[in-house]
């Protein structure tokens, strides 16, 4: 199947990437290299959020009398030093961030033997972006019925 580009928010990209992280999976099969290559796509949209996060920081972080930023003991900025008003306005800033979008590439695992073994939480977390069914094939699959012909549904757009 050939790669779609999708629209995520730093949010969801935050959570797919950490139930990746929790989930560990290390049997070797379609699924496993479907994960792999999800957290490959992952790389280019992480680094614009931390780029974002880190212009944040800056912008907002405690600076000397003379405007220049803390140092820590090797000589390098400390962009995690904030007033508390700053601190407060940063929260909000990094809020707005997250509900920012930005594209990626996905490319679904179509081995749904695999698939319909995910707990539930899996399901729900990484349905749209490694793999694409529809609630319907959720619940039963979570139900432990068999699938219809035809329920699992086509790439999103």
């Amino acid at each position: 199947m050939e790669a779609i580009k999708k629209e995520i928010t730093f949010k969801k990209l935050i959570e797919v990437h950490d139930a990746i992280v929790y989930m560990n999976y290390q049997k070797k099969n379609r699924l496993s290299l479907s994960i792999w290559q999800l957290g490959e796509y992952m790389k280019y949209p992480f680094e614009q959020y931390n780029k974002k996060v880190l212009l944040l920081n800056q912008k907002l972080c405690s600076t000397d009398k003379d405007g220049n930023f803390y140092l820590d003991e090797n000589g390098n900025p400390l962009y995690t030093k904030f007033s508390r008003e700053k601190a407060l306005e940063r929260e909000v800033e990094y809020k707005k961030l997250k509900d920012e979008t930005v594209e990626m590439e996905v490319k679904y695992c179509q081995d749904f033997n695999v698939i319909k073994e995910l707990e539930l939480t899996f399901l729900q977390v990484f349905n749209g972006f490694l793999f694409d069914v529809t609630q319907d094939q959720i619940e039963k699959w979570h139900m432990g019925e068999e699938p219809a012909k035809g329920e699992v549904s086509k790439a999103r757009k």
